[in-house]
């Protein structure tokens, strides 16, 4: 019997990173319900090498890793006695043709497992850890990526997304999952995906180290970017860094109002609507009262001068 594929495709901000360290942590604990995590291809918990080596290109600068992965991954999968394996990278879903991992796993049946957020806030999401990243060029204001989210994310026409690699692997080996609504019952990606597959979600030890990338004040990060327009030193950059999460450490509830909410939800209204041929919906609803991080503003500057002077 050919061994069957879970493929979990992400996507970005949707607990990937918490399901991955779980997944990593507990290999063995897998391989007695029958069920492999590969090293194959292997990054930070994941096989993102997979997806780096289709992309023809590597995040990390680490190219040497990509070379031979799928070769790897297939014999390492003959050789498991088990009959399920799971492969995890939200980097799988930015390929804009699915159909390289379909050619290189021509032997198995897939299915495939996504996550959709909606866009307001994902696009919060990765606006501030892209524009707090030193290793990222973001630089573009708020307003500046409002206009033109695709810059953000490419991925936000979900509906096109999701018809991309039903085109490849069919529209019934897709798992979609909403997980918007899953957030808002507190449920985990990890508590969601487990029983999909049949996995004993109580048997699997929580990460002892779980990884997080926590949000900076807008105030934070602001400064920030401002640091990176004007082209500092890194060790000045670290120290400006540095600054801002001392200075401006508090932060609500996100960076967007309402207005800005219900602008960028139409922007996609039409895709989002067609989401329920794959089983899925979006509650649109947007909360006139929402908390707002504070923009950075002069005083501010003046006030931290002084501070320091």
């Amino acid at each position: 019997m050919s061994k069957q594929i879970h493929l979990h495709i992400g996507t970005h901000k949707t607990g990937t990173t918490a399901l991955q360290q779980t997944l990593a942590e507990n290999r063995e604990q897998l391989v007695q319900q029958g069920f492999l995590y590969p090293q194959a291809g292997w990054h930070q918990f994941a096989q993102h090498f997979l997806a780096f080596e289709k992309k023809g290109q590597v995040n990390t600068g680490m190219s040497a890793e990509v070379e031979g992965v799928w070769e790897a991954l297939r014999e390492e999968i003959e050789n498991f006695a088990g009959e399920a394996v799971i492969l995890s990278s939200e980097e799988f879903s930015t390929l804009p043709d699915p159909s390289a991992l379909r050619a290189e796993l021509a032997a198995y049946p897939i299915t495939v497992h996504i996550y959709l957020r909606r866009q307001d806030a994902i696009f919060e999401s990765i606006y501030n850890q892209q524009t707090k990243d030193w290793q990222s060029p973001r630089m573009e204001s708020l307003e500046e990526c409002l206009a033109q989210p695709e810059m953000i994310y490419p991925l936000f026409d979900y509906h096109a997304l999701l018809l991309r690699w039903a085109e490849v692997f069919g529209k019934d080996a897709l798992v979609v999952r909403n997980y918007s609504q899953l957030r808002e019952q507190k449920i985990s990606t990890v508590e969601d995906f487990c029983p999909l597959l049949g996995i004993d979600r109580n048997s699997l030890l929580k990460p002892a180290s779980p990884m997080e990338n926590h949000s900076i004040s807008r105030r934070a990060m602001e400064l920030v970017r401002w640091s990176k327009l004007a082209a500092l030193e890194e060790e000045q950059r670290q120290k400006i860094f540095d600054l801002a999460l001392a200075a401006f450490p508090d932060k609500s509830s996100g960076l967007l109002d309402a207005r800005q909410r219900k602008n960028l939800l139409k922007r996609y209204k039409k895709s989002n609507r067609k989401l329920k041929d794959f089983g899925i919906q979006f509650d649109t609803r947007v909360e006139a009262s929402q908390a707002l991080d504070q923009p950075l503003n002069n005083l501010d500057l003046v006030r931290l001068l002084g501070e320091r002077l």
